[in-house]
C-alpha cells in the first residue's frame, strides 16, 4: 500500500497509529486507486451487563468488520 517514500512523509507520526496510516493513504494515493468497500451486513445486539447496551457490527465484502457499542 504505502510506498517506502510515504514512511518520511508522515514526519513525528508514529508509523503504527491508525490516524498515521489515514494520512499516508490519503496523501499517497487517488480515491481511484483506493479499495472499493462495500457494507454486506449490519447486525446490532441489545445486551445487560453493567445496564442495557446495544452493540453494533459491521461486516465488508472483503471480510472486514468493526464493532463498538
Amino acid at each position: 500500500m504505502l510506498k517506502g517514500a510515504a514512511l518520511p512523509a508522515l514526519g513525528s507520526l508514529s508509523v503504527f497509529s491508525l490516524p498515521a496510516l489515514a494520512e499516508g493513504i490519503q496523501t499517497n494515493s487517488t480515491p481511484y486507486q483506493r479499495i472499493k468497500v462495500k457494507f454486506s451486513d449490519i447486525r446490532t445486539a441489545q445486551v445487560r451487563v453493567h445496564g442495557p447496551q446495544t452493540h453494533i457490527r459491521v461486516y465488508s465484502d472483503q471480510g472486514i468488520y468493526g464493532q463498538g457499542e
